[in-house]
């Protein structure tokens, strides 16, 4: 999340594949100002979430949880987002695919936007139509690839 840091501050993040939540919650410690949870299994999700509001109670403000697929996810929110979390399974290397081609369809990172995928460093990003490589950090075997958006579509 350190390299996140300078773009986190009040944005809106969207942590797609969420599993257990920890990147979006991450974010909201770092100074996220609200955070969508997208999965299709969302139970270790609500769990880690209910801690922190019952810590925290006003985060509940500041957190959306959805149960959904990609797919259905996709063709019901339009509103752009800053920062998009990517971390699915890393065997289902078609969600890594299809969330790309989701992105880019439906525009929905806001112009200064970044899309953070982690994944294995095997499995390469491909840029799309509005997105860019800005940089990718190998850890053993963990990438994550950072994409922008392209000034001009």
């Amino acid at each position: 999340m350190s390299i996140l840091r300078p773009v986190l501050q009040e944005a809106a993040v969207l942590d797609l594949c969420c599993g257990t939540g920890g990147l979006g919650l991450e974010a909201l410690s770092q100074g996220a100002a609200t955070v969508i949870f997208v999965d299709q299994d969302i139970q270790y999700a609500k769990e880690n979430i209910q801690k922190i509001i019952s810590k925290y109670p006003d985060a509940k403000h500041t957190i959306t949880v959805v149960k959904a697929s990609l797919s259905v996810f996709f063709d019901r929110h339009k509103t752009p987002v800053d920062i998009i979390l990517l971390d699915p399974p890393w065997q289902k290397t078609d969600l890594y695919h299809l969330a790309l081609k989701h992105i880019d369809q439906f525009d929905i990172l806001s112009p200064n936007g970044v899309l953070v995928c982690e994944h294995h460093k095997s499995t390469p990003m491909i840029p799309t139509l509005r997105l860019h490589i800005l940089s990718v950090h190998t850890y053993g075997d963990t990438a994550i690839t950072i994409l922008k958006r392209n000034e001009t579509p």
